[in-house]
């Protein structure tokens, strides 16, 4: 039995595997942008409860605040907190799956759902932009 301190964590192995231009099946970058899209969703609720909290200067502060989120970059913010929303939440349902559902192709669903929080986020950008 390997002690905890010999066994390399799978990120890890992830980290060194990249780095050194190995090439890694998609489910591999699928379980590595799980994990993105979560620091960027955590990102989010940070910086969403730090602008909400600019009501605390005033209603002019917020207003201002507001008024800077219009501007495009933000739009393009809000669209890849979109995608990382939507792909996140897709593959967290594709974990589930795959877990009661053994026999599940879980490569083809991760092909499929990263593919609909694509398109889902396509076809939302009239909405943002």
């Amino acid at each position: 039995m390997t002690s905890p301190h010999t066994r390399k964590t799978v990120m890890r192995r992830f980290i060194e595997r990249t780095l050194k231009g190995e090439r890694l099946g998609f489910e591999a970058y699928v379980w590595a942008s799980q994990r993105v899209t979560g620091l960027i969703i955590l990102g989010f609720l940070i910086i969403h409860i730090y602008t909400l909290s600019s009501i605390l200067d005033g209603e002019t502060a917020f207003d201002q605040t507001m008024r800077t989120l219009e501007r495009p970059i933000y739009k393009l913010a809000e669209l890849i907190l979109l995608w990382a929303l939507l792909f996140h939440a897709l593959n967290g349902f594709r974990l589930i799956l795959v877990n009661l559902l053994p026999g599940m192709n879980h490569k083809k669903l991760a092909y499929v759902f990263s593919l609909i929080s694509l398109i889902l986020v396509l076809i939302s950008i009239p909405i943002f932009l």
